[in-house]
C-alpha cells in the first residue's frame, strides 16, 4: 500500500498573459477551479500510474470538500482514514502565465489540523509525504513508519530545513532545484555534488526534479540522469507531484530507480500538455513520452 499523508485543497487558477508587479492589476483571460493540494495531487497520479493507494489528511465541513475529494474518490483511492475538521477545506490561488508558468499561494486550512495517529502504516508499505501540512505531523508520521518497517518517502515542498530526526526515518528525498539548495544548505560544488553528498551523508536515494531539463537520482553511489521530452506546454501545475506519484507508483511494482525516473518523467510532463493539477493526460500519451526518454537515461558514478 502507498499511504500519501498530506494536503488537500481547492484550486483557484486565474489564467493571465503575464504575472502581475507589485502594486498592478492585470486582467485575467480566464478562471476556474479544480481539486488539487499535493497530497492528493501526488495520490491521484500514483493510482492512475497503478498503485494501490490511501489517502490520509483533512478536509473541511464546507461546500468545498466535495469537489476537493471527488477525483480521488472516482479514482479509487481510499479515503477511508480522512478527516473532517472545524475549519475550512484547504485553498490554493494559482495564476498561469502564457508560457504556462504559474505563482501559488497556499491557505492550509483543515490541512493545518492533520492527525499522523489516523495512520494505518505496515511494513512493506510506502509512505509518502510533503510539508503543506506542519512539520511536526510530518516527523511524527515518519518516525511511526520507519519504525513498522514502511518506506518513508518526503517530497521536501514547500522547502524547509530538515531537523536530523526526519532525515533519520526518511530513505527517499524529493527535492527541486530551489529546495535543494535549502536542504543542502551552502555546501560548494554544482548541482550534481550537492545531491551526491547529500545522498551520500544520509545514506539517502534522493531525486532531484530539473523541469524543463528531467531529473537527477542518486541512489547507492550511483547517479541516474533522464532528459524531459519535448512537449507543448499547457500549463506546469501539479507537474511535479505527478512525477512524484508516477515514481513511487513505480517503485511499490518493484522497477528499478532508473526506470521509476523514467515514467517519473514521461508522467509529470504528460501532465503539462493539459489543464488542472488533477487532470487525466490522454490515452496513450505517457507511453509515448516514455519512448522517448529512455534513450535519454545516462548512469554514471556518483562524486
Amino acid at each position: 500500500m502507498i499511504t500519501v499523508f498530506g494536503s488537500i485543497n481547492v484550486d483557484f487558477i486565474t489564467n493571465t498573459s503575464r504575472f502581475p508587479e507589485s502594486g498592478e492589476t492585470v486582467q485575467a483571460k480566464s478562471f476556474s477551479t479544480s481539486p488539487g493540494g499535493k497530497g492528493a495531487n501526488q495520490a491521484l497520479a500514483a493510482r492512475r500510474c497503478g498503485g494501490t493507494v490511501s489517502f490520509v489528511g483533512a478536509i473541511g465541513g464546507d461546500r468545498y470538500a466535495a469537489e476537493a475529494t471527488a477525483a480521488l474518490d472516482h479514482s479509487g483511492v481510499s479515503l477511508a482514514h480522512l478527516q473532517t475538521v472545524e475549519a475550512r477545506t484547504g485553498a490554493a490561488f494559482v495564476t498561469v502565465n502564457q508560457m504556462g508558468e504559474n505563482t501559488i499561494v497556499v491557505v492550509p486550512g483543515a490541512n493545518a489540523l492533520v492527525d499522523p495517529k489516523r495512520l494505518n502504516v505496515q511494513a512493506g508499505d510506502i509512505l509518502l509525504m510533503q510539508f503543506e501540512i506542519p512539520l511536526a505531523a510530518v516527523v511524527e508520521a515518519a518516525t511511526q513508519a520507519k519504525r513498522a518497517g514502511a518506506m518513508v518517502v518526503l517530497n521536501v515542498a514547500p522547502p524547509l530545513p530538515l531537523p536530523d530526526e526526519l532525515l533519520e526515518a526518511v530513505a527517499l528525498l524529493i527535492v527541486n532545484e530551489g529546495e535543494l539548495a535549502i536542504v543542502a544548505g551552502s555546501s560548494a560544488g554544482s548541482l550534481r555534488d550537492k545531491v551526491a553528498a547529500l545522498s551520500a551523508a544520509y545514506d539517502l536515494t534522493i531525486v532531484c526534479t530539473l523541469g524543463a531539463a528531467g531529473a537527477l537520482l542518486a541512489h547507492q553511489g550511483t547517479m541516474v540522469s533522464v532528459q524531459a521530452p519535448q512537449i507543448r506546454v499547457v500549463d506546469t501545475i501539479g507537474a511535479g507531484d505527478a512525477a512524484i506519484g508516477a515514481f513511487v507508483a513505480a517503485l511499490q511494482a518493484g522497477n528499478s530507480p532508473e526506470l521509476c525516473l523514467e515514467l517519473a518523467v514521461a508522467y509529470g510532463s504528460a501532465i503539462c500538455t493539459v489543464a488542472g493539477p488533477q487532470a487525466a493526460p490522454r490515452s496513450g500519451l505517457v507511453q509515448a513520452l516514455r519512448h522517448q526518454t529512455r534513450h535519454t537515461i545516462r548512469r554514471e558514478q556518483a562524486v
